[in-house]
């Protein structure tokens, strides 16, 4: 039985019988049981249960950043998808802005473009929606300074909506269109 449209506490008890398989037989170094750990953390939130959701999370986070290294990109997506979907979700924004800060910055230091912009694109939203106008003007600067290309989500993202009225976030629409107007990096 595969979990996809499986019900949610179903796909659970299969994910928490993988995961304490692959970690009996390969260990809890293994990357198939940090794998499997992260899959239940997210089928935990599903069910709604957000402490154990949080602890899976950041065990998996600590597993990642231990077995992997901290620079890892599959650290840093975790990072980020901490941030953009469990704690932000849950109103948790202090946390959601410290982990996509450190993101930022791991991602910006090591040249990964993609978490570099996912990471300052979301800090503008999050900067936004506390009225933090300056930070959301500056975020969305180091997200194209990164890469970001999607200038259409960007101007109709509701998110970023009290900004529309300023000059500075239509010279970063059109940043952004510039940027996807070039070529993608590693291409021809």
């Amino acid at each position: 039985m595969g979990l996809v449209g499986a019900p949610l506490p179903e796909a659970e008890a299969v994910q928490r019988e993988v995961y304490e398989a692959r970690r009996r037989i390969r260990g809890a170094d293994h990357l198939e049981t940090i794998g499997s750990e992260s899959v239940l953390a997210r089928l935990v939130r599903e069910n709604k249960r957000y402490d154990e959701a949080e602890s899976l999370f950041q065990k998996t986070l600590e597993n990642q950043r231990r077995v992997l290294g901290p620079r890892n990109y599959t650290t840093l997506a975790t990072m980020y998808n901490m941030a953009s979907t469990f704690y932000w979700d849950q109103g948790q924004f202090e946390k959601a802005d410290r982990l996509l800060r450190d993101t930022y910055e791991i991602a910006r230091q090591d040249h990964d473009d993609t978490h570099c912009f996912l990471a300052a694109y979301n800090l503008a939203c999050l900067a936004a929606q506390r009225g933090d106008r300056s930070a959301a003007l500056a975020w969305p600067r180091n997200a194209i300074d990164c890469d970001f290309r999607d200038f259409e989500a960007m101007s109709q993202d509701p998110d970023l909506l009290s900004l529309h009225e300023e000059p500075e976030f239509e010279r970063l629409v059109a940043a952004a269109r510039s940027n996807a107007g070039k070529p993608t990096p590693g291409s021809r």
